[in-house]
């Protein structure tokens, strides 16, 4: 698959340490095909009542999978490592500038220059998208919980929305008037 620059690269990985290696966000998730290539334990409150069976988290994690191409593309295998991509990061700038000069006394110089014009144009353009983990650039969608009968077991972290954000100043239009005086 070629490699486009413009997508920032992230990681599907595990919340805990499944390989034993030390660290606990770095093993990349499997990606299930069905409900029986993966290990789910209910999820209980402090009184050991269940707030998300194992059936509930399969139809949240399968959903989650459906809508993710990356992760629906590759059903039955890892993830890569940085598989996955943000949508596409773009900025547009602009330079205006005038110049006057006043015989052999100088020249004078204005200048506009408008940061992201996308955006000035329509709020919905230019945005600017990343995977805010500080670890690796790691999404994690499942926690690991346990290993049972030499099988690890998770849960379904269930994000909300998508693995990425919108940074929201870089995201935005920006202006920087310049004066310059030649002699």
């Amino acid at each position: 698959m070629p490699q486009i620059l413009n997508l920032s690269p992230f990681s599907y990985v595990i919340l805990g340490d499944v390989n034993r290696d030390g660290s606990a966000r770095n093993d990349l998730v499997f990606i299930p095909k069905n409900a029986s290539d993966i290990n789910l334990v209910d999820i209980t409150d402090a009184n050991n009542n269940v707030t998300v069976s194992r059936e509930l988290q399969w139809q949240q994690l399968n959903a989650f999978i459906e809508g993710d191409p990356y992760l629906s593309k590759n059903r039955g295998k890892f993830a890569e490592r940085n598989g996955a991509r943000t949508p596409w990061n773009h900025t547009i700038d602009m330079n205006l500038a005038f110049e006057n000069t006043f015989g052999t006394k100088g020249r004078l110089q204005v200048s506009l220059d408008i940061f992201n014009v996308a955006n000035l144009i329509n709020r919905n353009l230019g945005k600017q998208y990343f995977v805010p983990n500080l670890e690796n650039s790691s999404f994690s969608l499942l926690n690991f919980v346990r290993i049972e009968n030499n099988q690890p077991i998770y849960q379904f972290n269930n994000p909300q929305g998508k693995p990425w954000q919108i940074d929201t100043v870089a995201s935005r239009w920006q202006a920087q008037l310049g004066v310059k005086y030649s002699f």
